[in-house]
């Protein structure tokens, strides 16, 4: 495989500097992620606790076998059982994957437990968290395609959803299959196509809900990795996580308030915070039964009591205590404490991370700290642009720096040769007009006065001949434009291909346009190749 690296900045300064090695250990982050001496200490303080490893186990392998799962995945439930220690990273549930980077974290995963485990001799396995509880539906509900000149999204047409866990939200399977098919028929036929568009069709008849259509593809596509999957909007998995409810709900006001402390520390630092929070906000989501949608507690001032944010809903504290006894599975995480029962549940050597959960995380350092806690090593993920062959020659041929596209795109370069075009076809036509109106004018002149009637006339010929001259103008222009329709085509294809939407590639573009023209050699060249966690972005060349 060949690739290059090089050094960009990440989408926020704060996990720029984060990745740079800018910022203090101490501030921010418990662990170094680049010091071995930090991970060993991390190793060994995770050995001296106590997990429910058994009841996490017994869990994964009943979500998983839903899906089917291999010999390597069934060895590492074995091992979590026992004294393995495990890297985590999660996603939402995207149709058809996601976007390239939910794929780029997948591998980010696999690829560090496997380095960690052979570097401390031990089980380390990867597992990898689908956020099913989060209600952003708009956020999972569609892929971008490549169509003409620009990305297009397209959208599974399923009706609104509210609030609801997109692990309850059902697959319409014959919705789905229809749109499955929209999808491939825009990516283009290759000999890949049937044989995807087959899978993709067995894995819609295997699931009921969106979080279970991503599972199966995911459990297929690293299938001998030995990735274990969890789903955190699973009513299993949240009574699991029941004990543990407990604590957040009734410290979660000390929890809102070590944050805001922390958010003051970070604007100090110069840096802006992200998580939205009050000091009295619960941490917790309670699901309505009739509504299905996720509203967020928060304590009445003054009262014993908790209220659902924009909703009706309220409780008493022993009424909060007696629903978390009676049905855990009603209550939810939310962006503080997803992390939180992370820790309680599974024995996390090192979180894998994008530029938002490096930033969001560093606000919630002194609640781990608060709750007898560790806050977990922070890795930032593997970051990629699969480049084309295509579009690798397009940049010889544009003379375009590959670096460049990848910071800014290519439109100032593309702006710049339809100037040249413009410069090259004589500009007269603004003179021309002018000497016709004076011309007009005088000729108006020296007519009207013989028969002032004749005045609008004139002005309405003139008109005529003004506008003639600027349809000619634009006929030029439009002549032009199709002329070198094909060098702006060049520009607009490696601009959609490398910074689509103003971004990078593995933000905007899906894993199955690159599955249905390559196959998946690409995945299982980047798990095998040695590629550093640096905070380096690889380009790579397929």
């Amino acid at each position: 495989m060949d690739y290059i690296k090089m050094n960009l900045p990440a989408l926020n300064r704060f996990a720029t500097d984060y990745i740079n090695g800018v910022l203090k250990k101490g501030d921010f982050f418990q662990y170094d992620w680049q010091d071995e001496g930090d991970i060993l200490k991390r190793a060994e303080w995770l050995d001296s606790k106590m997990f429910p490893r058994d009841e996490a186990a017994s869990y994964i392998e009943g979500f998983m076998g839903k899906f089917g799962i291999s010999e390597r995945s069934k060895e590492n439930i074995e091992a979590l059982r026992k004294d393995a220690l495990v890297i985590i990273g999660g996603q939402q549930a995207g149709l058809l994957t996601g976007p390239l980077y939910s794929i780029h974290k997948i591998i980010s995963i696999i690829k560090l437990a496997k380095e960690q485990s052979e570097k401390l001799k031990k089980p380390v396995i990867p597992v990898f968290w689908i956020a099913g509880e989060d209600h952003d539906y708009n956020e999972v509900n569609h892929v971008y395609l490549e169509s003409e000149s620009s990305m297009q999204k397209m959208t599974y047409p399923g009706p609104p959803t509210g609030k609801r866990m997109v692990s309850d939200i059902k697959l319409d399977k014959d919705m789905a299959l229809e749109w499955a098919e929209a999808v491939f028929a825009e990516l283009g036929e290759t000999e890949r196509t049937n044989l995807l568009m087959d899978w993709v069709d067995h894995a819609i008849e295997r699931s009921e809900t969106f979080t279970e259509f991503f599972a199966c593809l995911i459990n297929d596509l690293f299938n001998d990795t030995g990735l274990l999957l969890v789903d955190s909007g699973d009513p299993h998995f949240r009574k699991l996580a029941a004990p543990y409810y407990y604590q957040i709900a009734f410290e979660g006001k000390g929890i809102s308030t070590e944050v805001l402390n922390q958010q003051a520390v970070l604007r100090e630092s110069g840096y802006k915070p992200i998580i939205d929070i009050n000091e009295e906000c619960c941490n917790l989501f309670y699901y309505e039964p009739t509504t299905q949608n996720r509203v967020l507690l928060e304590r009445k001032p003054g009262t014993d009591h908790y209220e659902g944010k924009g909703s009706n809903i309220t409780f008493t504290e022993a009424e909060l205590d007696r629903l978390l006894s009676k049905t855990p599975e009603s209550f939810s995480t939310n962006v503080v404490t997803r992390p939180l029962i992370q820790e309680k549940l599974f024995p996390v050597l090192g979180f894998i991370g994008g530029p938002g959960e490096i930033a969001y995380w560093s606000e919630i350092m002194p609640v781990f700290r608060m709750l007898g806690e560790q806050m977990p090593p922070l890795w930032p993920r593997l970051s990629f642009t699969l480049v084309e062959g295509a579009v690798n020659r397009l940049l010889h041929e544009l003379d375009l720096s590959i670096e460049e596209v990848l910071r800014k795109g290519c439109s100032a370069q593309k702006e710049s040769y339809l100037e040249k075009l413009h410069k090259n076809v004589p500009n007269t036509y603004s003179d021309i007009i002018k000497s016709l109106e004076n011309d007009h004018m005088k000729w108006q002149n020296d007519v009207v006065h013989l028969d002032e009637g004749l005045k609008p006339l004139f002005e309405k010929n003139r008109q005529i001949l003004v506008d003639q001259l600027l349809f000619m103008q634009k006929k030029i222009e439009e002549h032009q434009a199709r002329k070198n329709a094909d060098t702006i085509g060049k520009y607009d294809r490696v601009e959609n291909s490398l910074h689509p939407v103003g971004g990078l590639q593995e933000r905007i573009w899906n894993p199955f346009y690159f599955l249905n023209h390559y196959g998946s050699s690409w995945i299982d060249d980047l798990l095998e190749e040695d590629l550093a966690f640096d905070g380096s972005h690889y380009v790579i060349y397929l």
